[in-house]
């Protein structure tokens, strides 16, 4: 459409706890879908943003997903992999 903001494809993220280095993750965000990994709880979240566009219905543990969830994280292992190094962390007061 004319006019329309292209953007960016996706876009990568990661988030740290200012109460403890072992809590932190990085995340993949598209139009489709968002993907969170927490590498030392081996867990993770996984939503439809088409779907579930606020993020309530968290898929990464639903075995229908399990294919397509593996995919995402290799995903977003090989974006961090290739991203600049991390800058300083910025810290929020919430």
């Amino acid at each position: 459409m004319a006019g329309e903001s292209q953007g960016r494809e996706s876009a990568f993220i990661s988030g740290y706890s200012k109460d403890s280095p072992v809590y932190y993750h990085h995340s993949r965000y598209t139009r489709d879908y968002r993907i969170s990994y927490f590498p030392n709880q081996n867990d993770g979240e996984l939503y439809d943003l088409q779907s579930d566009p606020h993020g309530h219905r968290n898929l990464y543990h639903d075995a229908r997903c399990e294919a397509f969830r593996s995919r995402l994280v290799m995903d977003l292992l090989e974006a961090l992999a290739t991203a600049d190094p991390p800058s300083m962390p910025v810290e929020g007061l919430w």
